[in-house]
């Protein structure tokens, strides 16, 4: 599921199944949460750290194209590309 935070007062929103954006429910948001959390708890139980917890940033050209977003400044897990 894809979530975005849109507007000042921080409402949440999802991708529906055509691709439009809906507000979420705070049973969603809720259930979102919870979700991150087991994840934040089991990879933490598995690699020993939440790679989201320890961003680098990185960037670099290559073949005339440029390329940057985050990895993990323990493992280097790829967090987010740009």
């Amino acid at each position: 599921m894809k979530v975005d935070t849109r507007g000042a007062e921080w409402t949440s929103y999802r991708m529906d199944d055509d691709g439009n954006w809906v507000q979420m429910t705070d049973e969603e948001v809720r259930q979102a949460y919870l979700r991150g959390e087991k994840e934040r708890e089991e990879a933490k139980k598995k690699k020993g750290h939440y790679c989201d917890e320890n961003p680098i940033p990185y960037e670099f050209w290559e073949d005339g194209e440029y390329y940057h977003g985050m990895e993990c400044s323990i493992c280097g897990d790829l967090i987010h590309t740009g």
